[in-house]
């Protein structure tokens, strides 16, 4: 079956993401934060999914200072990692656990929602650092030379000029 990349969850992720979010961006440095996925709903909600293909990656992330109360971006917040990577007792309160898994599925493999992600109450910081987010979203996409990865889910997708 072959190891699971961070790659490849990154972009399982994004994937599972089109059908619930109008703009969708891929490791965005801009902030403390860098989000392996973020994604907005047309009525401006927030998620943000950290992918992780190994317990240490996922223990060093849990140290991280934006998971300060009312620092971390998103609305909802989910870790996506290989099936039986991580188990719903590591999962901290505010986050959701996805499961990727690989099968005889139409795509090869599955997202399960192995622990719901809840609704969080984020607070003005938070606000504040996603906003910065789609700044440079805007910025990065007015680039000629941009390496911005975006979905647009919306009705059509923005002209150019």
């Amino acid at each position: 079956m072959g190891e699971v990349t961070h790659a490849k969850l990154v972009k399982v992720a994004s994937e599972w993401m089109a059908g619930k979010a109008s703009l969708i961006a891929t490791e965005i440095a801009t902030t403390q934060e860098v989000p392996d996925v973020i994604a907005w709903g047309n009525d401006g909600v927030c998620t943000v999914i950290e992918c992780k293909v190994s317990r240490s990656d996922y223990l060093r992330e849990s140290k991280k200072v934006h998971h300060v109360e009312g620092r971390a971006m998103g609305d909802y917040r989910w870790y996506m990692a290989p099936e039986g990577l991580l188990k719903p007792s590591d999962i901290p309160k505010g986050f959701g656990l996805l499961e990727y898994k690989v099968g005889r599925y139409p795509r090869g493999y599955c997202v399960r929602r192995k622990v719901e992600a809840p609704l969080r109450r984020v607070g003005e910081a938070s606000r504040c650092e996603e906003k910065k987010v789609l700044i440079s979203i805007a910025w990065r996409s007015m680039s000629a030379a941009s390496t911005l990865k975006l979905v647009w889910m919306g009705e059509k997708e923005p002209e150019d000029g």
